[in-house]
């Protein structure tokens, strides 16, 4: 796949699409699989990985007081 075409497929993607992939990515494995296909480096290894967290309702009000 060309460079070009995998912009226009990342670009289309939506925050809908963000749970779903928040599931997914849970596993390193996916995660290194996704990247390496985007990047085209078959090589390629995650040393570390860190998933953003769903700020709670209560942890937000402790941010902006």
């Amino acid at each position: 796949m060309y460079a070009l075409e995998k912009k226009k497929i990342i670009a289309s993607l939506t925050l809908m699409d963000d749970l779903f992939m928040q599931v997914v990515l849970e596993e390193q494995a996916c995660t290194e699989y996704i990247l390496q296909t985007i990047l085209d480096k078959s090589s390629l290894k995650l040393k570390e990985q860190r998933l953003q967290k769903e700020a709670t309702k209560s942890a937000w009000k402790k941010l902006l007081y």
